[in-house]
């Protein structure tokens, strides 16, 4: 919509690698979490808020990314 935009991946090479070394989860600490270190910080710049629900990694079906244009100014 004008106010959100949002994509699922369902496939992710990090998360692959990590399955082969016997974790799924090990990618989270550095391919899943940046993102949620560099999204929510560049989306407060641009008016935007950034919202997950689930990763690969942490078991979730997709990795969900969701950004809502922010209404007021204020942020997350």
């Amino acid at each position: 919509t004008e106010e959100a935009f949002q994509f699922d991946v369902k496939y992710c090479a990090w998360h692959e690698v990590a399955k082969e070394f016997g974790d799924p989860h090990l990618c989270y600490p550095t391919s899943c979490y940046g993102d949620e270190v560099f999204f929510p910080r560049i989306c407060a710049q641009a008016g935007f808020w950034f919202v997950r629900t689930g990763t690969l990694a942490t078991g979730a079906p997709v990795c969900d990314f969701r950004f809502e244009r922010l209404s007021g100014g204020e942020g997350q």
